[in-house]
């Protein structure tokens, strides 16, 4: 999500709370949104720039840097918000727009070859294991931190919608992990882990 006027570029990572985030700043921003085939049950949508066809809800930081002028880009203050890895994964697999499909282990693990980490999105062309973000939120503390994000760009308080909750009754997410695939995850997301100082265990 860009905004020129209000100086800002918010990095959306798939199952981090993103579409409240969107939802909240898209009266600041210069989007649009466009509702997917199956958002009437899943109230999901796309986001599109008219002045920047080629970027959607989910580009990364790299995909706003290659059209964005250098100067505008260096002064936007950018944001993002990342979740701990075991439990957006579990989020991910029950999401709405994966069709609300039963708990299978073997479909879990395929789906982990194709989910990238989430430190992928949020680095720049020059240096591709750095983080390019001036803050970076957490989804287990995302109204604190998003109330920060909202002083630093100026915007009064906002209180943000829970948008896009998957409706599956799904257990807690640590649930669904025995230790082989606590460790897939480990293997597979060692970078955000690192990162983002995560553990399996989070406060829910």
């Amino acid at each position: 999500m860009l905004s020129l006027k209000e100086n800002f570029l918010f990095i959306h990572i798939h199952k981090t709370g993103g579409n409240s985030i969107h939802t909240s700043l898209f009266p600041y921003s210069d989007d649009h949104q466009e509702e997917l085939p199956h958002s009437h049950k899943s109230k999901d949508f796309e986001v599109k720039n008219a002045q920047f066809p080629t970027l959607r809800k989910h580009s990364s930081l790299k995909d706003y840097q290659q059209v964005l002028d250098e100067k505008v880009f260096k002064r936007l203050y950018k944001f993002a918000c990342v979740r701990n890895p075991w439990d957006r994964l579990i989020s991910f697999y029950f999401s709405p727009h994966r069709g609300g499909q039963p708990w299978s282990r073997e479909q879990f693990i395929e789906m982990l070859k194709v989910v990238p980490p989430a430190a992928d999105m949020l680095t720049t062309l020059e240096q591709p294991t750095k983080l390019g973000l001036d803050f970076v939120m957490k989804y287990e503390n995302l109204a604190g931190d998003f109330a920060h994000v909202c002083k630093q760009i100026g915007l009064p308080p906002i209180e943000l919608p829970h948008r896009n909750k998957s409706k599956n009754k799904r257990k807690p997410y640590l649930d669904y992990y025995d230790q082989e695939l606590f460790e897939l995850v480990e293997e597979r997301y060692a970078v955000d882990i690192k990162l983002f100082n995560y553990t399996r265990l989070v406060h829910q």
